[in-house]
C-alpha cells in the first residue's frame, strides 16, 4: 500500500470535515439569505438545554433577520448639574462623581452612568399596581429630560434588590430601540417600592443611526444557535438548583459598555451597536449573543 497516498488521502479528509464545521457553525453569515431553522433542530436545542438545567418558557424564533449595525453615542451627564436639579440644594461633594444631601445621593461614573438613591420617603402608595408603577416611573423621567429616543419599557419585575432596600420592589427596566428593535446596553432602571421611588440606574444612547442606509443588512445566526453559545454563561450565572428559566429571545443591536477611556483619559463617547440576540431569563438576568 502507497502509505503517503493513504496519508494524504485521510489528511485531506480531516481538512474537509472540519471546514464543514466551521461553515456550519461560522460561515456563511455575509450576505445569507435568512431560513427557517428545522422543527427537528428546535427540538434537538431545548432537549439539549432542558439536559443544561436550562427551561425554554417563550416561543423560538424560527428565522433570523438581516440587520445592519449602527451607530451610536453616549448621552452624557455633568454629575454636579444633574444633582442640583434631582437633589436641589445643600450639597455635599462626596467625591469627584458623587453628591449628597437630606433627599438623596447621585452618582455619575465616567460622565455617562448615573445612578440616583433616594434617601426620604413619601407616604406609603396604596393600591400600587402596574398603571400606578408606569406613571410615577414616566414621571420622573419626563421630570428630568431622561425620555431619549427611542426609550420603552420592557419588563416590570418584582423581587428583592438588597443594594436599595431589604424589602422587595418593584424594577421597571427601560431600555432604548431603533426601528423597533432593542439596543442593548443602553437602559434605564426605575426601582419603586411601597413609599414611591428608591432608585434609578441609567446609561442612554442618542444619535442612533444605520451604517449605509439602503445597504444590504447581514443575516444573524439562528436564535437556537445563538442560545447553544450562551450556555455556559447562563450556568455560570444560574448556580442554584432550580432550572434557569428563559423568558425571552429576541433580535436587536448590542453596543457592549466599556468602562476603559483612551490615552488622554477621556470617557469613549461613541461606538458601533452590532446586530446580535438578547436572551432574558425570568428574574430579569440579560444576556447579549451577537450574531455573527
Amino acid at each position: 500500500m502507497d502509505w503517503t497516498k493513504a496519508k494524504n488521502i485521510l489528511i485531506a479528509a480531516f481538512l474537509v470535515t472540519n471546514l464543514f464545521l466551521l461553515v456550519m457553525l461560522y460561515g456563511g453569515q455575509q450576505g445569507r439569505v435568512s431560513s427557517a431553522v428545522s422543527d427537528q433542530y428546535v427540538a434537538q436545542t431545548i432537549q439539549f438545554l432542558e439536559e443544561q438545567n436550562i427551561e425554554l418558557r417563550t416561543e423560538l424564533p424560527l428565522t433570523a433577520p438581516s440587520l445592519s449595525s449602527v451607530t451610536v453615542e453616549y448621552h452624557f451627564f455633568s454629575p454636579r448639574e444633574m444633582a442640583e436639579t434631582v437633589l436641589g440644594e445643600d450639597l455635599i461633594r462626596l467625591d469627584m462623581n458623587t453628591y449628597e444631601n437630606d433627599r438623596g445621593r447621585l452618582t455619575v461614573s465616567e460622565e455617562k452612568i448615573l445612578i440616583y438613591q433616594k434617601k426620604e420617603q413619601g407616604n406609603i402608595l396604596a393600591n400600587l399596581d402596574e398603571e400606578k408603577l408606569v406613571t410615577i416611573a414616566s414621571d420622573f423621567l419626563k421630570t428630568y429630560d431622561l425620555y431619549l429616543e427611542g426609550l420603552q419599557l420592557e419588563q416590570i419585575y418584582f423581587g428583592v434588590e438588597p443594594e436599595y432596600q431589604e424589602d422587595p420592589l418593584h424594577k421597571l427596566v427601560y431600555q432604548q430601540t431603533y426601528q423597533e428593535r432593542f439596543i442593548g446596553e443602553s437602559y434605564v432602571n426605575i426601582y419603586i417600592g411601597s413609599h414611591g421611588i428608591v432608585a434609578v440606574e441609567a446609561l442612554l444612547l442618542e444619535k442612533i443611526r444605520s451604517i449605509g442606509e439602503g445597504a444590504a443588512g447581514h443575516t444573524m445566526i439562528s436564535a437556537p444557535e445563538a442560545l447553544l453559545r450562551t450556555v455556559k454563561q447562563i450556568q455560570d450565572y444560574h448556580t442554584s438548583d432550580g432550572p434557569a428559566v428563559i423568558t425571552e429571545v429576541l433580535p436587536g443591536y448590542y453596543f457592549p459598555l466599556t468602562r476603559q477611556t483612551i490615552a488622554e483619559g477621556d470617557p469613549i463617547e461613541s461606538g458601533t451597536a452590532v446586530p446580535a440576540w438578547k436572551i432574558v431569563l425570568k428574574d430579569g438576568k440579560t444576556f447579549y449573543q451577537e450574531a455573527f
